[in-house]
């Protein structure tokens, strides 16, 4: 059976839970976002505020530089750990 990548339509996108979280800087979801034609990487977290709100705390970067910026760190860092939120993105 083929397996069909998800298309990311304009002004939509996708979380997920991460089921590799080992550390809490690294997120708790992870997806993508179309917005002027362009892919984003969304990282988020949950958090609570000092009144016991829970709410989430998202990060957005061009997948581009981001598979730029990987590349470049695995070329100059031997022991560079690439988690299945990073490979989700190279793909």
């Amino acid at each position: 059976m083929k397996e069909t990548k998800f298309e990311t339509k304009e002004l939509s996108g996708q979380l997920a839970k991460s089921s590799v979280k080992t550390k809490d800087a690294q997120p708790d979801m992870f997806g993508e976002c179309k917005i002027n034609g362009t892919i984003y990487r969304i990282a988020g977290w949950t958090k609570e505020s000092q009144r016991g709100n829970k709410y989430l705390s998202l990060a957005f970067q061009d997948v581009e530089k981001y598979k730029a910026e990987m590349q470049e760190k695995a070329k100059t860092d031997e022991n560079v750990e690439i988690t299945n939120s990073d490979v989700d993105f190279l793909s």
